[in-house]
């Protein structure tokens, strides 16, 4: 998709919608001995997607990649999966050790369709991830839990006093 292809921005939501069905929320990960954590950075027209794997044991790196791509599709609040999603394909198909999880940066379930970048990425990688968001877009907060639809679905990470997760 070029940035002059015409999108329908209902349609993609719909399509989250759709995805957010098919997610599994149960804890039925085997023994995991390898986890890695993506991140994504845009500068002006490129978006750059790093992924590292590590041992869940040591935390020592076993592999890292990266890629960059144009970028192409707008950056369009609740859509971002459309726009981080090519590079951060590039990333993990250049690796040469897969993990068993993956952390990402951006909204997982934790998001108003419930499918956000990072459920995305593990659907089409069919693949478990945890999603690590800066604001909260969708539950609610009791305590350290977040809450969706009165069931906890999230915890608040505190890594300084007086800080604001």
């Amino acid at each position: 998709m070029t940035s002059s292809t015409p999108v329908s921005y209902d349609k993609l939501r719909k399509e989250q919608t759709a995805l957010a069905k098919k997610l599994v929320l149960k804890d039925r990960f085997e023994k995991i001995q390898t986890i890695a954590g993506i991140e994504h950075l845009a500068i002006g027209t490129s978006i750059f997607s790093q992924i590292v794997v590590c041992d869940a044991h040591t935390l020592g790196v076993l592999d890292k990649k990266y890629a960059v791509k144009e970028v192409a599709f707008p950056n369009v609040s609740g859509l971002l999966a459309y726009r981080l999603l090519p590079a951060a394909l590039d990333a993990y198909q250049r690796l040469q050790r897969t993990p068993d999880i993956i952390l990402v940066m951006g909204h997982g379930v934790l998001h108003p369709r419930g499918c956000g970048f990072a459920s995305h990425l593990g659907l089409v990688l069919d693949k478990p991830t945890i999603g690590i968001a800066h604001k909260l877009i969708a539950g609610t907060i009791d305590d350290d839990n977040v809450l969706l639809k009165g069931k906890v679905m999230g915890k608040l990470l505190h890594t300084k006093d007086r800080s604001h997760p």
